[in-house]
């Protein structure tokens, strides 16, 4: 049962999302020096490991821990947990929590258009099409041009209702710019329209602008292709660069397994399965790709 790369970049582009409406750095040196905050980003810190380990239900409450160190008045930090522990619920099946969170944050500030899309990804695991979709309108006319929000609408949409899908990704074709993050996105919507020589052309420009995820979609389009010795060139020069950490670590280490999978190396992919599986342990597709793997 191999997995295409396409259901891991549509994982990727949905949290970095969620972040995106309020972004706040993973480093808080520059918050000041009250004890409150200190502890505040010393447990953020701590969910966020658990969170990227898929340990959904431990972050959550971890997240919880953090907003216990507040200092009082709303800051982006505090809002910047708030979008990782709805989303810590939500991934964890607690629904009525995630959605409880969401609508606080709305409530907070109905302005924050990364929470009625989250609310709107609730609802589909609810089974609530039409209020989901009605979340991801509110969205989009809170950040109307933000080419990525369309396609996240797009990949959340896909697998319930294609129809009403396929319409968000036709106004996104018709978005986009010549920036670094525009020539990605650009490139990742001719990938959903099944033409990836032209996305793998767009993600070398985005590239050339300094886009570093604009590398890992070329990548994954490439096992797409069958070209897993050119991903794994890639994929493995980004592994063993001396940044620590590896930007995009987790999902590189992942692809490395696929791209060794469809190379026909099927003893180099279970090994460097098990290991992805110690450090993400909560990741169940990475558990169904190592059965499948044992059965080699």
């Amino acid at each position: 049962m191999k997995k295409n790369a396409k259901s891991k970049l549509k994982t990727n582009l949905i949290i970095t999302l969620l972040l995106l409406s309020a972004p706040f750095s993973i480093f808080f040196s520059s918050c000041g020096t009250s004890p409150e905050k200190k502890d505040e980003a010393s447990y953020r810190e701590q969910a966020i490991e658990l969170y990227e380990a898929a340990k959904y239900e431990e972050a959550a409450k971890m997240f919880d821990m953090a907003l216990e160190k507040s200092s009082g008045a709303v800051s982006k930090m505090d809002i910047d947990i708030c979008y990782y522990k709805a989303d810590s619920l939500l991934l964890s099946g607690q629904l009525s929590e995630a959605k409880e969170a969401a609508n606080g944050m709305i409530e907070y500030d109905d302005d924050l258009w990364g929470a009625y899309f989250l609310r709107g990804k609730i609802s589909l695991e609810e089974g609530n099409t039409d209020a989901a979709k009605s979340d991801f309108d509110i969205a989009i006319e809170k950040n109307p041009k933000d080419l990525e929000l369309y396609i996240a609408i797009y990949e959340a949409l896909s697998d319930t209702d294609g129809e009403g899908a396929a319409q968000y990704l036709e106004e996104a074709s018709s978005l986009g710019d010549d920036s670094a993050k525009g020539l990605r996105c650009r490139g990742y919507v001719s990938y959903l329209e099944d033409d990836p020589y032209t996305a793998l052309d767009l993600f070398d420009k985005a590239m050339e602008k300094g886009d570093e995820k604009a590398c890992l979609y070329k990548a994954e389009v490439l096992i797409d292709l069958g070209k897993s010795d050119e991903a794994l060139s890639i994929i493995e020069e980004k592994l063993s660069a001396s940044s620590d950490p590896v930007e995009y670590e987790k999902q590189y280490r992942y692809d490395q397994v696929i791209a060794y999978e469809y190379g026909g190396d099927f003893e180099t992919a279970k090994t460097l399965m098990q290991s992805y599986i110690d450090d993400y342990p909560g990741d169940e597709e990475a558990l169904e790709e190592y059965r499948f793997l044992e059965t080699r």
